[in-house]
């Protein structure tokens, strides 16, 4: 995990063997905190779309993404990651260096993405690279399939009567629906009223 590892001189004899088992044990030690703090979580937003969502036709439509945009280096963060990291974004309306904070301190969201708690989160340069090969070579795919997929989980929702203002929206304005509807899916899928006051930056 980490060449530079500073081990104490009383351990000298069995560095070796530290180095050697350092990362599976982080990460076994990583899955044990993950087990205890997310079992009292069950309500949280994260925890309900992690059980909701499939993100599978997505990695599957990004699976150039590294091929495109890698030169050829190893890979660090999946594609599988960065979508959910994307989704987090979307969700709390975090700038990028704010969502790269979010992914390196709040353990529930770095379970959510996919990290070990001892994993570097990626920064704002590989989240700006990868959010702008969604925009170029996928501009719909992640705003249809999410919202296609909570349709069928919630089927009822979609044919109740909504209220929407269309003052000023956009081609996209749905994605605002599309948003309070994650906040509120532990309890079904519902669209903002009138009265609600769009956030016109997230377009």
């Amino acid at each position: 995990m980490n060449t530079d590892l500073i081990i104490p001189e009383n351990l000298a004899l069995i560095a070796p063997i530290i180095r050697q088992y350092l990362t599976p044990l982080l990460i076994w030690f990583s899955n044990l905190i993950y087990e205890r703090l997310i079992a009292s979580e069950h309500d949280h937003l994260l925890y309900r779309l992690h059980h909701l969502l499939d993100f599978t036709e997505l990695e599957t439509a990004c699976a150039d993404y590294h091929r495109l945009n890698g030169n050829g280096r190893p890979v660090t963060h999946t594609v599988g990651q960065l979508l959910r990291v994307m989704l987090v974004k979307y969700l709390y309306g975090c700038s990028l260096r704010e969502l790269e904070e979010k992914i390196r301190y709040h353990i529930l969201v770095k379970w959510f993405v996919g990290y070990h708690l001892f994993a570097a989160a990626p920064d704002h340069t590989t989240l700006h690279r990868f959010e702008l090969y969604l925009y170029v070579h996928h501009p719909r795919l992640f705003f249809d399939t999410v919202l296609r997929q909570i349709e069928q989980a919630f089927p009822d929702d979609r044919h109740r009567p909504q209220l929407g203002d269309t003052f000023a929206l956009h081609a996209n304005a749905a994605l605002e629906s599309l948003i309070q509807g994650f906040i509120t899916v532990g309890g079904g899928f519902t669209v903002p009223t009138a009265d609600s006051e769009p956030d016109m930056g997230v377009l």
